[in-house]
């Protein structure tokens, strides 16, 4: 045993991966190619998805948690020179979170949370400086907005209206979604 930590410590430093880092930031700098890391993650999730069916777990936890795994892989990766790899893992975390969350509320009082939370997730876009998260975000909320109307206001008399009002809201994203792009990708620069 005591050989087999002496040879990981020997692996690490001859890879150039720092002893204080985390285990999974750790294997992410000790790629050599980004197929390992794609595929590495890949296999991750299919192996948490798994295993969460075995125990049972609701679908919506699932992909709650599984998105949320996704989003702090992609981030990892996204800090290494295999940033190649976090655009798709960006997409598909943001989107399994949001749509785990939008199952798990929809039907109950706490609709409204899903927005709170669409919200928070365009701020974290701006932190991740991830243009794919903010599409995502963005698409989402103007989803969410759209069934919202559709949902509540359908049978109202002033639905043209609502109509109306839903797509001035979304012209109105886009325009700050836009802006936000925009200065991701100068703090990307």
């Amino acid at each position: 045993m005591a050989g087999m930590r002496a040879a990981v410590r020997e692996s690490s430093r001859a890879h150039g991966v720092d002893e204080a880092a985390g285990a999974g930031y750790s294997v992410i700098r000790a790629w050599r190619r980004s197929s390992l890391g794609f595929f590495s993650i890949l296999f991750w999730t299919v192996f948490i998805g798994t295993a969460m069916a075995k125990m049972r777990i609701d679908g919506d936890i699932a992909a709650i948690a599984s998105g949320v795994s996704l989003l702090c892989l992609s981030r990892a990766a996204d800090r290494t020179p295999h940033r190649a790899i976090a655009p798709l893992w960006y997409f598909i975390g943001t989107a399994g979170s949001l749509g785990g969350f939008f199952d798990l509320v929809k039907g109950s009082s706490l609709e409204l949370s899903y927005l709170g939370l669409n919200a928070y997730v365009i701020y974290l876009s701006i932190l991740l400086a991830s243009r794919i998260v903010l599409l995502v975000s963005v698409l989402g909320l103007m989803g969410w907005l759209g069934w919202y109307t559709d949902q509540y206001l359908a049978d109202v008399m002033g639905w043209p209206i609502a109509l109306i009002v839903l797509g001035f809201i979304m012209i109105g994203l886009s325009a700050y979604a836009v802006k936000l792009g925009r200065a991701i990708k100068t703090a990307e620069s």
